[in-house]
């Protein structure tokens, strides 16, 4: 070897032991951190998941809640809607002006008034028909016919 190089070599073997104990802490730091991280990653994602799963409970809770007033509230209009309806029946089964042909009530009122009155406390008549049902609209100067059987009530 020459003269130089043996001159130079504790320098060099100096300037490499630095260098390797630089990349020794840098790479055990590197580790260590990176096994901290995770730690901290899996703390993190931990609690995020029970913080989620409280968060469905709660919104499964409120959900069950409004489930419940929405069917609460369906019997309620059904309810409302069924005693309306019969309300709404009677009183045009016993209307006196829904009977007067003279009113002007065209056809498909006249026909709407009739399948309410059916669907109403009217009975069948057994040769057809209801008991209560409107009279026809007479012709222009006819003669009236029929009428309704609840009057007076």
């Amino acid at each position: 070897m020459p003269a130089i190089l043996l001159r130079f070599l504790p320098h060099i073997g100096i300037v490499c032991a630095v260098l390797f104990g630089v990349w020794w802490i840098y790479d055990s730091g590197r580790d260590a951190e990176r096994t901290e991280a995770n730690a901290r990653n899996a703390t993190l994602r931990a609690d995020m998941q029970a913080d989620a799963r409280a968060s469905e409970q709660r919104l499964l809770a409120q959900l069950s809640a409004i489930a419940a007033d929405v069917a609460t509230q369906g019997e309620q209009i059904q309810r409302l809607r069924a005693s309306s309806n019969t309300i709404i029946q009677r009183e045009i089964i016993h209307d006196p002006r829904l009977a007067d042909p003279d009113l002007g009530i065209s056809q498909r009122m006249f026909d709407a008034i009739n399948a309410t009155r059916t669907g109403g406390s009217c009975v069948r008549r057994t040769g057809g028909g209801i008991v209560c049902t409107v009279r026809q609209p007479a012709p222009a100067g006819g003669p009236i016919e029929g009428g309704d059987s609840d009057e007076g009530q």
